[in-house]
């Protein structure tokens, strides 16, 4: 049980540094975005849409990466104690520790079930929008429509937005949803044996 506990302390904090990631990234999509449609509308019609985009992802993603920052902070806080103390075996023995343990798990299952098709559906489409991001940037620079400064601030943001969301992605669609489908077996396999249903 000591294991498990340092596990999830473990991705909860690579949670939370994903997520702190996230929070300047998606910032920068929505600086750039507003920057490229206040200061520059005469680009064409589809990169003023591809700016468009990135501004609204931009503000959606950051919207989320927020609400999970807040999340992960109010989990750390509700079990405090145990990222403070250095729980031995003999720790565990105690029920009251292992209540604290199982409500640590079960707050974070909770989060996994309330973000997972959430965080999916956002960072797949800001890995869309990076990569438009990153054709419309090299377009522009071709053809001379941005200056090298404002072209190199643009694919940088672009490089991000397309590699940030989509390791989120990969790390959300791999991690919790292998976790939550067990957690479904598990809880099926209950059911059958309590007879109804449950909830966790």
């Amino acid at each position: 049980m000591n294991e498990t506990l340092e596990k999830v302390k473990k991705e909860l904090s690579l949670l939370f540094v994903i997520v702190t990631v996230s929070l300047g990234v998606s910032s920068a999509m929505v600086s750039d975005g507003l920057n490229a449609l206040i200061f520059n509308p005469s680009f064409s019609s589809l990169i003023w849409l591809v700016r468009f985009c990135e501004l609204l992802i931009g503000v959606f993603w950051l919207i989320l990466s927020v609400k999970l920052v807040f999340e992960v902070l109010r989990i750390q806080k509700n079990h405090m104690s145990l990222f403070l103390k250095e729980y031995g075996k003999k720790h565990f023995l105690n029920d009251e520790t292992k209540t604290k343990f199982f409500g640590f798990i079960r707050d974070l299952i909770a989060l996994y079930r309330g973000y997972y098709n959430e965080i999916r559906i956002v960072s797949l489409l800001a890995v869309l929008i990076g990569f438009a991001m990153v054709i419309s940037t090299v377009y522009t620079s071709v053809y001379g429509i941005s200056s090298l400064e404002e072209n190199t601030f643009h694919l940088s943001v672009a490089i991000f937005a397309l590699l940030t969301p989509a390791i989120a992605f990969i790390y959300v669609n791999r991690n919790w949803g292998r976790k939550l489908l067990k957690i479904k077996r598990e809880e099926k396999k209950l059911e059958e044996f309590l007879g109804g249903t449950i909830e966790i």
